[in-house]
């Protein structure tokens, strides 16, 4: 991954990919859209790269920011639609007016 004049290796962004979808919240992302958003995030904070390039151990502090804030990027799009999808999928007895005691006594 070409990022400025820096070029990441790619087992390098696998990994990086492999760690932002290890949260539970995560797991179900694409990973090019992971992808996708990490480059952007690498483009907005170039400085981050050449570090990272010298140094990506997964302990250090510079790959746990990284981590860090890309997740909660990637909640913030994430959640905007997963809320939406939800929302259309939502059935009635899902509802917690509609128990099951309500259903019996509306039929």
């Amino acid at each position: 991954m070409l990022i400025g004049k820096i070029i990441l290796d790619e087992s390098k962004i696998t990994g990086l990919i492999h760690d932002i979808l290890q949260r539970k919240t995560l797991q179900d992302l694409n990973e090019d859209f992971v992808r996708d958003e990490l480059f952007k995030y690498l483009q907005k904070n170039h400085q981050f790269v050449s570090k990272l390039n010298s140094n990506f151990q997964p302990k250090s502090s510079l790959y746990k920011k990284v981590l860090k804030e890309v997740r909660q990027q990637l909640r913030r799009v994430y959640g905007l639609y997963r809320t939406t999808i939800e929302r259309d999928n939502c059935k009635d007895s899902a509802n917690p007016f509609f128990n099951k005691r309500t259903i019996r006594f509306l039929c």
